[in-house]
């Protein structure tokens, strides 16, 4: 059995598994709820089950609930179907509900995969930026938008005698001075009315 495999069977056993629970916790809530709720404890068995096994499991976790529910909680008990209008409508609502939750919880799932997925393309895309900008021959120094060093690259760490270390957080003009070649006066960056506009 391959790693896919055993993973959707994990997945589609945790609905069998759940829903197993979730009996047993209503069986043991019986003499407090009696006929009343009888599908109480079956929501979470869905939403465990949609959370961590996905949609398809989770819609395999409705329709266990919906008929160990049905059998052994809801009035008439030990039918196999509702005998009534209300039973009927109960496990119909029950069912609406918890197909509902099955797909939010996909949508959650995909978007939360999909962030993820972005989160990695972005750090690939960052550290593929810190690796060029650290081979350019040139002093290249990156700030933020409050010109603070995010980034020096080794040439610009040998012009400023700082190392990144050191130096990030540090302000721009703390550690590299522009001056001008025949006054020797102290110059605005360039980049400061930029960010300041």
């Amino acid at each position: 059995m391959t790693a896919k495999q055993r993973l959707v069977m994990l997945r589609y056993g945790l609905a069998v598994a759940s829903t197993v629970a979730a009996a047993a916790a209503r069986w043991l809530l019986d003499p407090v709820f009696e006929d009343r709720l009888p599908f109480i404890t079956f929501f979470a068995a869905i939403a465990l089950t949609a959370y961590f096994g996905g949609f398809g499991p989770a819609v395999v976790s409705v329709v266990l609930c919906g008929l160990v529910a049905d059998y052994l909680f809801l009035s008439p008990r030990h039918a196999w179907f509702p005998q009534t209008l209300d039973a009927w409508a109960a496990v119909g609502l029950f069912t609406f509900v918890g197909l509902t939750m099955a797909a939010l919880s996909n949508v959650m799932h995909r978007a939360r995969h999909a962030a993820e997925l972005s989160a990695a393309d972005c750090e690939r895309e960052r550290e593929r930026f810190r690796i060029t900008l650290a081979s350019i021959t040139d002093a290249v120094m990156v700030t933020d938008p409050d010109g603070r060093i995010t980034f020096l690259n080794p040439a610009a760490e040998q012009l400023t005698g700082w190392d990144l270390l050191s130096a990030a957080g540090a302000r721009l003009d703390e550690i590299f001075q522009i001056v001008q070649e025949e006054t020797r006066q102290r110059v605005e960056y360039p980049i400061v009315p930029v960010l300041r506009e």
